[in-house]
C-alpha cells in the first residue's frame, strides 16, 4: 500500500516550473558603430601572397568569403558601369510565342525587371520566371551620350512602358471586338467543316463560337493583348516624334537645371539643410560607384589585398555589353576611354544665368533667405510662366489637330511638327511681351531710342542660351537598330533624324593576342613579326549585339563559316603531245600498279560527290549486258 500511495502521490503533485534560460545575444551595435565585417586592413600583411582581407580578416582565396565577396564584386562593377550609361540606350525583346515586347535599359535581360512589366490577363499570362530562350533581341534605340541624351532616353522608356501598359489595360473597341477573321480562328480550332455541321446539329456550338463585334473570349482576347509586335514600333516612332519634335537639348538641360534651382531657392532652412545632407549622401555614393567602375579598367594595385580580381566569366560579360577589349591579362578592359559617363544628378553647370543676388551677411540667416526669395522671385515667377505657356500652346495644339484629324501622322504632316510649331509662337510671342513690358516700364517706348550707357536688357530666352558646350550646336540624331529592318513598316512614318540599321545577332567577347605580322603577299615580316590584334574569346546570343556595320562582330562570325564551297565544273585536260605518248603510257601503268580508289565516290580538290551505289540485280543485269 505504501507504494501504491506514493505513486499516486506523485501524480497528484502539482509539476515544478523549470526556470527558463537565459538567451545569449550578440551585443548589439550602437549607431554609427562599424561592423566588425568592415573593419580597417592592418598595416601588416601576411606572407602567403593569396590571403586576402574579406569580412575583416585574412582568409585564403578558396574559402566561402572570398568567393561570395568576388561574386558581390562581379555584380557590382557591372552595376556601375551601366551607371554611367544610364538612360542613353533602350534595348527591346520580343517573346518568340506570344509576341510581347518588353523594355531594358541594359544589353542583358533582368528578371526582376521584366516580370514587372507583363500585366496579367488570365491563366498561364505571367510565367513565374525569364527563360532568355523565349526572348529574342527586337530592336534597339540609341540616344547621343551627353545629358540632354540621358534625359531624352530616360523620358522615351517611360513613355514606351506608358503607352504598353495603357493599351493593354484600356484597349480599344476594335482590339477586342471579334471580326471575321477571328470567327474563322475559333472555328477552325473546333475541328473541320464536318465536324462543325455535325456538331451544329447536335446544338453544340453554342457559346463556342463568338459572333461579329462581339467581345472576344477571354483567351482569345489575351492572345490579342499581348500581341505587341506591332504596336511597340508604332509606339516607338511616335515617342521619338515627340522627343525629336520637341524643346532643343540645350534647353531641355537648361530647364531641368533651373526648376532645380528654383525649388532649392523657394524651399525653408530645414528643406536646405535636410537636401544638402542628401547631396553629400549622393556624391558619396556616386564615388563609391565610380570606384567599383575602376576595377573593371585598372589593374590592382600592387599590396592590395583588400580588393579581389573580376572572375574570367565578368570580365567577358562586360566586353560583350560594353563593347571593350580585354587585357592581355585578362584581368580589366583595356579601352577606358569609351566608357562614356553621364551624370544627371548634378546639373549645376548647366543651370542658367540669372540675376546676382546681394544679401547683408551679418543678418541672420533667415532674413538673409527671405531677402534672396524676394529678389528671385519675379525671375522665377517669369520662368515658370513661361513654362506654362509653352504647355498651354501644346495642349491647344493636340486638341485642335485630333478634332480635325484622327491619327497622330497625315500625308500632310504630324502631330508633334504642328505641336512644335505652337509652341514655337507661344514662346516668340511670351518673349516679345516681357521684352515691351520692360521697355514700356523704364518709360522707352514713347521715344524709340535707347542711351548708350544703359545695360542690354535680358530675357528668360537669352539667359537659357548663354554659353553653349559643343553638343548643343550640333544636330539632332537618334540611332535605331533592327533584328529585321522590315520591322519598321509597322510604323507609318519616322522622323528625320532617326538613323536605321541592321542589329547584330549575338554579342561578341574581344581580348588583345598575339599574331604573326604578314605583309600582303602572306610572308612574314621579320623586322616585326609579332603584331596586336584583337581575337574574338567567346559570343552569346543572350546579350544584345552591336549595329551589324561597325566592324565589332566581322563577316566571318556572321556567316558562321557554314558556306558552301562554290563547285565548277573541272576544265577539260589539254590534248596530249605526240612525243609524251609513252610517258602516258607509263603513267597509266604506275595507276593500275597503284591502289585503286572506289569507283563510286567522285573526287574533287573542294567538293567530293557520293554517286549512288548499284544493288544487287543490277550488277547481275551489268554481267548479262543489259
Amino acid at each position: 500500500m505504501a507504494a501504491t500511495a506514493a505513486s499516486a502521490m506523485a501524480h497528484q503533485m502539482p509539476p515544478m516550473a523549470i526556470p527558463a534560460m537565459p538567451r545569449i545575444r550578440p551585443p548589439r551595435l550602437l549607431k554609427g558603430e562599424p561592423h566588425p565585417n568592415n573593419a580597417p586592413m592592418p598595416p601588416v600583411s601576411p606572407n602567403h601572397p593569396s590571403a586576402k582581407w574579406v569580412q575583416g580578416k585574412w582568409r585564403t582565396g578558396n574559402s566561402k568569403a572570398v568567393k561570395n565577396k568576388r561574386a558581390t564584386q562581379d555584380i557590382q562593377v557591372a552595376k556601375a558601369l551601366r551607371h554611367q550609361t544610364h538612360g542613353l540606350d533602350i534595348y527591346a525583346y520580343r517573346h518568340i510565342r506570344t509576341n510581347q515586347v518588353v523594355y531594358s535599359l541594359t544589353r542583358t535581360l533582368q528578371e526582376n525587371k521584366v516580370l514587372t512589366q507583363l500585366l496579367y490577363h488570365g491563366k498561364k499570362t505571367v510565367p513565374s520566371s525569364v527563360r532568355n530562350d523565349m526572348w529574342t533581341p527586337y530592336f534597339s534605340i540609341h540616344f547621343p551620350p551627353t545629358p540632354a541624351g540621358a534625359l531624352e532616353g530616360l523620358f522615351a522608356f517611360q513613355k514606351l512602358r506608358e503607352l504598353s501598359t495603357q493599351r493593354q489595360l484600356s484597349p480599344p473597341e476594335n482590339l477586342i471586338r471579334a471580326t471575321q477573321e477571328d470567327i474563322d480562328v475559333v472555328k477552325s480550332k473546333l475541328g473541320s467543316p464536318t465536324t462543325l455541321q455535325e456538331m451544329a446539329a447536335r446544338d453544340e456550338l453554342q457559346g463556342k463560337i463568338p459572333k461579329l463585334n462581339e467581345i472576344l473570349p477571354k483567351k482569345l482576347r489575351a492572345q490579342k493583348l499581348m500581341d505587341q509586335k506591332a504596336t511597340s514600333v508604332a509606339d516607338a516612332a511616335f515617342v521619338l516624334d515627340w522627343i525629336l519634335s520637341g524643346p532643343s537639348p540645350w534647353e531641355r538641360v537648361t530647364t531641368v537645371a533651373k526648376k532645380r534651382a528654383i525649388k532649392a531657392s523657394e524651399s525653408s532652412g530645414r528643406t536646405v539643410a535636410r537636401l544638402g545632407k542628401v547631396r553629400k549622401e549622393i556624391e558619396q555614393k556616386a564615388a563609391e560607384i565610380r570606384r567599383r567602375a575602376s576595377l573593371a579598367v585598372e589593374s590592382l594595385a600592387d599590396g592590395d589585398r583588400a580588393s579581389l580580381r573580376l572572375t574570367f566569366d565578368a570580365i567577358h560579360q562586360l566586353s560583350m555589353e560594353h563593347r571593350s577589349i580585354i587585357s592581355e591579362k585578362g584581368d580589366k578592359l583595356d579601352d577606358p576611354d569609351t566608357q562614356l559617363s553621364v551624370d544627371l544628378d548634378n546639373l549645376r553647370e548647366f543651370e542658367p544665368a540669372g540675376t546676382k543676388v546681394k544679401v547683408n551677411r551679418k543678418e541672420p540667416l533667415a532674413l538673409q533667405r527671405q531677402q534672396r526669395r524676394a529678389t528671385l522671385a519675379a525671375e522665377n515667377n517669369a520662368f515658370k510662366e513661361r513654362i506654362q505657356t509653352a504647355k498651354y500652346a501644346e495642349h491647344e495644339a493636340i486638341k485642335d489637330w485630333f478634332q480635325h484629324n484622327e491619327t497622330p501622322s497625315t500625308e500632310t504632316g504630324s502631330l508633334w511638327e504642328s505641336v512644335s510649331l505652337a509652341r514655337e509662337n507661344a514662346l516668340d510671342t511670351y518673349d516679345t511681351q516681357q521684352k515691351m513690358s520692360k521697355l514700356a516700364a523704364a518709360g522707352e517706348v514713347e521715344t524709340g531710342s535707347k542711351p548708350d550707357n544703359t545695360p542690354k536688357t535680358e530675357t528668360v530666352q537669352s539667359s537659357l542660351s548663354a554659353l553653349k558646350p559643343d553638343w548643343a550646336t550640333e544636330p539632332r540624331s537618334v540611332k535605331m537598330y533592327w533584328a529585321d529592318v522590315n520591322d519598321g513598316l509597322f510604323a507609318s512614318s519616322w522622323p528625320r533624324n532617326v538613323v536605321h540599321g541592321s542589329l547584330a545577332p549575338f554579342g561578341v567577347a574581344k581580348a588583345w593576342t598575339w599574331a604573326p605580322h604578314l605583309d600582303e603577299a602572306g610572308s612574314l615580316i621579320t623586322d616585326s613579326p609579332r603584331v596586336k590584334v584583337a581575337k574574338v574569346v567567346g559570343k552569346s546570343v543572350h546579350v544584345m549585339g552591336s549595329s551589324l556595320d561597325d566592324g565589332w562582330v566581322t563577316e566571318e562570325m556572321l556567316q558562321g563559316g557554314k558556306r558552301p564551297p562554290v563547285w565548277a565544273e573541272p576544265p577539260p585536260p589539254p590534248p596530249v603531245p605526240q612525243e609524251d605518248v609513252q610517258v602516258e603510257y607509263q603513267r597509266l601503268d604506275e595507276s593500275a600498279t597503284s591502289p585503286r580508289r572506289d569507283p563510286a565516290v567522285f573526287h574533287d580538290e573542294d567538293i567530293v560527290v557520293e554517286e549512288r551505289r548499284q544493288g544487287l540485280w543490277a550488277r547481275v543485269r551489268r554481267m548479262f549486258g543489259r
